[in-house]
């Protein structure tokens, strides 16, 4: 056998070949186009959430600092901040008080003090979640009270061991600003070299002239408790924060031990420490593709960069998903019309040719072949 020409084909079997071709090109258009619609859509969502949570993650970081200021504001404002910096001031002029350079903490006059003091100050932090409170003078930047008393109590920090550390540069410059301020998350020998972070606010007379600054010591857990926060974060979802020698800031999701340790320095990271905002496909410090939303944190002159990520396997996850369903179904409703097609030809056929006086069905003789 061999096939006639399309010419020569009776007129309903051409009607029917084109009515089935045309139909089955429509349900491929139709069903690719709702694969790349919804793929895309899926996948579109996948970034608008990654983007919603990175600016979700910022706004948290600045009300927690915001936070902190409100305390300090508030607290060495207070009368019984004020109270004990005259009572140590007052003490600071004695004879005695300095000793090597350093304030003496270990005179019976001291003690008193201290002891007065003590539980206010202890219950202040306690409430907050701050690790420690310090109390420093102007002059010589001693620290005349620690609720923690470690070896930093009573040191001065310009001129001790202390003198090259970031809480002493923040020392230096809340005495410059005026002004509250913030530092770095590094290490600090008297805290075991664990790292801290401080802030700082200044101590206002009657006659609004600074006397004195008031600081806390804030634990790596308060702000771990923020970013690894992983509502929304999916299966590989992250947010983590980077400090200007490219070290994070907070814990890593499949790292221990990561703050001040684990280096990443992507092309996304060293944008959000440029100031600058956007999205991008990059891979992270793992050496995996991630969707990666990077912004930067600059409150209290912080200079930090943030990023959310998500791998990108997860972030196109849900659209392959739906791809393969939607093809599958495609190839189903493909398959049944050419079913229908091929029923409701013969049944048109066989009519037409029991109507002119031939009997045999199509599915017999076929008259678009000769033998």
């Amino acid at each position: 056998m061999k096939f006639v020409k399309f010419k020569d084909l009776k007129i309903l079997s051409k009607l029917l070949i084109f009515s089935q071709t045309i139909g089955l090109l429509v349900a491929l258009s139709v069903g690719l186009l709702s694969i790349y619609s919804s793929s895309t859509a899926l996948e579109n969502e996948n970034i608008d959430k990654i983007k919603a949570l990175s600016i979700l993650k910022k706004k948290a970081l600045n009300q927690f600092y915001t936070n902190i200021f409100n305390d300090l504001k508030g607290f060495s404002a207070s009368y019984e901040t004020n109270y004990l910096l005259n009572r140590l001031t007052e003490y600071g002029q004695t004879k005695d008080a300095i000793q090597n350079g350093s304030f003496n903490i270990s005179s019976k006059q001291y003690q008193d003090i201290y002891n007065d003091h003590f539980d206010s100050f202890n219950s202040f932090i306690r409430t907050k979640g701050y690790y420690d409170i310090f109390l420093i003078s102007l002059d010589q930047g001693h620290i005349m009270f620690t609720v923690a008393k470690e070896s930093d109590l009573g040191e001065s920090l310009p001129n001790g061991f202390l003198k090259d550390s970031h809480f002493t540069h923040l020392w230096k410059k809340t005495i410059k600003t005026k002004d509250i301020c913030v530092s770095d998350l590094l290490r600090y020998s008297p805290s075991n070299n664990e790292p801290a972070q401080f802030v700082t606010c200044p101590i206002w007379d009657k006659n609004q002239q600074m006397k004195g600054i008031l600081a806390v010591q804030v634990p790596d857990k308060m702000i771990n408790d923020i970013m690894t926060n992983r509502v929304g974060m999916g299966e590989s979802g992250e947010a983590y924060l980077v400090g200007q020698d490219l070290l994070m800031r907070s814990d890593s999701r499949f790292m221990d031990d990561a703050i001040l340790n684990t280096t990443v320095n992507g092309i996304t990271t060293k944008k959000a420490l440029d100031k600058k905002t956007g999205l991008e496909v990059v891979d992270d410090y793992r050496g995996i593709a991630v969707i990666s939303s990077y912004d930067f944190i600059d409150i209290g002159g912080l200079d930090w960069a943030i990023l959310t990520e998500m791998d990108v396997w997860e972030a196109v996850k849900a659209s392959k998903e739906l791809r393969n369903e939607l093809l599958v179904i495609i190839a189903v409703i493909i398959v049944l019309l050419i079913l229908v097609s091929y029923f409701f030809w013969e049944r048109l056929y066989q009519t037409d040719r029991t109507s002119i006086g031939y009997g045999e069905p199509f599915s017999k003789r076929r008259p678009d072949f000769e033998n």
